[in-house]
């Protein structure tokens, strides 16, 4: 008798006030959350708005005017470059609650750098310039990944953070497409009905609006305030382990008995490995890296033992793989020399080698050296006397007198 009730008062909710169980944020909401989020990373929204500015001017520019297609190109690498590190100086301000005076300055010196690789970008902008800026992009973007949490033992807060990035990228990206798709097909609905032809690339206008623009404000938006707070968070998505444990660790199995298989079938050949065969390791090892580091928080869970068991089990599986990675590519090294590819398969070998002697032979298992280690490197490689650009010149033209 109490649940029909329950039910008949129930019903009565939904059909007299259907919008009590569907809570809809307002206008009103959605814009007073987008002027917080402005307001918090104010310089990173005014370098978001330039980049988009800027690359809708070049989509606009005619071919013909290579001068200026190139010039908006370099601004362009400095302005993606700035806004990842933008976000890390207005973290890092926030958490450690630097002076105006503190901060302005790091924004200047930040202004300065990034004033110096502009005039070191050539004006006709080639493959070199672009390697090099995929490369400080890598490290810019890793940056904000650690860089609140340097000189704090908060590795839960780290991972915490880490989630909280991931998972909001994701759902700015579905937010994005699903605009960007619903937009356009009104674009193309207007198009057919009205028969009005555009003067200017609408549809690219668009997408470089809401995938540079939109999709960075969005983001933003969900990054918390209190990052001192995230070490004693303990909270974990039920989906996240889900695709984890259900999806990502599965592939991972499949394609290491593959692994395996060929590792076997080389060593009854007695041959050398191909050399493609770096590339899919490195490519499975790194995806499993990843898996270890979705699940690091369901460690020390008594009901989640695997997790534990999986973690250290992972890299000794590894291992033979490490060598075959090595031999595969410092093969395709010795036959045909270095490139940059080359050169950059090569050094992430021997950075998966040193992350596994680390998480093997240490007790300390601290995951922050991964992202730290990365965004090293990747700076690392782009610059000075062995930068991957210089080795692969000299390797090449060496390769060519032989």
């Amino acid at each position: 008798m109490k649940f029909r009730v329950k039910f008949v008062h129930l019903h009565r909710i939904i059909i007299e006030h259907p919008l009590n169980m569907i809570k809809l944020p307002s206008i009103d909401t959605l814009f007073q959350a987008s002027l917080r989020t402005v307001l918090r990373f104010k310089w990173v929204a005014l370098l978001a708005l330039a980049r988009m500015i800027v690359w809708i001017w070049y989509n606009e520019t005619p071919y013909k005017d290579e001068a200026l297609r190139n010039e908006l190109i370099r601004v362009s690498y400095v302005l993606f470059l700035a806004v990842p590190i933008g976000i890390a100086i207005t973290l890092v301000s926030e958490r450690r609650q630097w002076k105006k005076t503190i901060t302005m300055g790091v924004w200047s010196a930040t202004y300065t750098t990034l004033g110096i690789y502009y005039f070191f970008i050539n004006q006709d902008p080639n493959q070199t310039d672009f390697y090099r800026f995929v490369l400080f992009l890598a490290s810019a973007h890793l940056l904000v990944s650690f860089i609140p949490f340097w000189g704090f033992k908060e590795i839960n807060g780290f991972w915490q953070f880490n989630k909280t990035l991931f998972l909001q990228f994701l759902t700015a990206t579905l937010y994005s497409a699903t605009l960007y798709i619903g937009l356009l097909i009104a674009i193309q609905t207007i198009k057919f009905l009205f028969k009005i032809e555009f003067s200017f690339e609408i549809e690219l206008d668009l997408a470089i609006f809401i995938f540079t623009f939109f999709h960075t404000i969005f983001f933003l938006s969900k990054i918390p305030t209190q990052l001192a707070s995230l070490e004693q968070e303990s909270s974990y998505p039920v989906g996240l382990k889900v695709f984890t444990q259900y999806v990502l660790l599965p592939l991972e199995v499949i394609y290491l008995v593959i692994l395996y298989a060929y590792t076997g079938k080389i060593l009854f050949e007695w041959t050398l490995p191909d050399g493609g065969v770096a590339y899919l390791t490195l490519a499975f090892s790194i995806a499993g890296i990843l898996a270890l580091l979705l699940l690091y928080p369901l460690r020390e869970n008594q009901k989640e033992r695997w997790v534990s068991i999986y973690s250290h089990r992972f890299y000794l599986a590894i291992c033979p793989l490490i060598v075959l990675l090595s031999i595969g590519i410092f093969r395709r090294i010795n036959d045909y020399g270095v490139t940059e590819n080359r050169y950059i398969v090569a050094v992430l070998a021997l950075w998966l080698a040193a992350i596994t002697i680390y998480f093997l032979v240490t007790r300390r298992n601290d995951i922050r050296i991964i992202p730290i280690s990365l965004s090293i490197l990747s700076f690392v490689v782009a610059v000075g006397p062995w930068n991957i650009f210089s080795v692969a010149q000299t390797s090449q033209f060496e390769q060519f007198e032989r």
